[in-house]
C-alpha cells in the first residue's frame, strides 16, 4: 500500500522530530560524558600535581638534609685538618727542643769529661782531690767536686739551663738559683761521675 503525499509528509515531520530528539539526547548523552571525562581528568591531573608537589618537596627535602650532612663532615674535615696542623707544630716543637736537650747533654758530658780528666780549678785544693766509691766488691777513685753550699758532700747535681755543677743532691732541694751564676733554676740533673 502506497502513502499518500499528506501521509508522507507527515511521516517526514515525525521522523524529523524523532532525529531531533535523538540527536538533542545524544547531545545531553556527550556533554555528561564529556563533562565526566573532564572532571577525570581534571580529578586525575590534580592527584599527578599534588604527587609530583610531595614529590619535589620529598626531594627537596632530601638535599636540604645532605646539604647538611655535606656541611657538617666538611667543618668536621676543617677541625681534624686544623687539629693535625696543631699536633705537627706541637710534635715539631717536642723535636726541636729534643734536640736542644740532647746537644745540651752531649755538652754536659764533654764538660765532665773534661772536668774529670784535667785539674779543674773549681776543685778545692783544701779539700780531699779525691774519694772512694764503693762499686761492688771494688772501691775506685773520682775526682772530689765539693758543694758550693756545704762544702761537705760531693756536687753531683748540674743546674740547668746555665749548666754549673755545683751542688750535692741535699742542698739542691732548698736551691733555687745556681749558687756560681746566680741564673734561675729552671731544672737540675743529678751527675754520676765514673772512673
Amino acid at each position: 500500500m502506497a502513502m499518500t503525499n499528506p501521509e508522507c509528509e507527515q511521516f517526514s515531520l515525525v521522523l524529523s522530530q524523532l532525529l531531533e530528539k535523538q540527536m538533542q539526547e545524544d547531545d545531553q548523552l556527550l556533554q555528561v560524558f564529556n563533562q565526566h571525562l573532564r572532571e577525570a581528568l581534571q580529578e586525575s591531573r590534580s592527584r599527578n600535581t599534588f604527587a609530583l608537589v610531595t614529590s619535589a618537596e620529598n626531594v627537596s627535602e632530601a638535599i636540604k638534609q645532605k646539604d647538611n650532612e655535606l656541611a657538617f663532615a666538611n667543618l668536621k674535615t676543617q677541625e681534624l685538618h686544623e687539629n693535625l696542623q696543631k699536633a705537627i707544630e706541637a710534635r715539631d716543637a717536642w723535636q726541636s727542643i729534643a734536640m736542644e736537650k740532647m746537644e745540651m747533654v752531649a755538652d754536659l758530658q764533654v764538660t765532665l769529661q773534661n772536668m774529670v780528666t784535667h785539674d779543674a780549678p773549681c776543685f778545692s785544693s783544701t779539700l780531699p782531690q779525691s774519694e772512694e766509691v764503693k762499686v761492688g766488691e771494688s772501691t775506685c777513685a773520682r775526682p772530689f767536686l765539693p758543694c758550693k753550699l756545704c762544702r761537705y758532700l760531693s756536687a753531683c747535681m748540674v743546674f740547668l739551663p746555665c749548666r754549673h755543677l755545683c751542688v750535692c743532691k741535699l742542698c739542691d732541694i732548698s736551691v733555687s738559683a745556681c749558687p756560681v751564676c746566680n741564673a734561675e733554676k729552671v731544672q737540675s740533673i743529678e751527675v754520676l761521675l765514673s772512673n
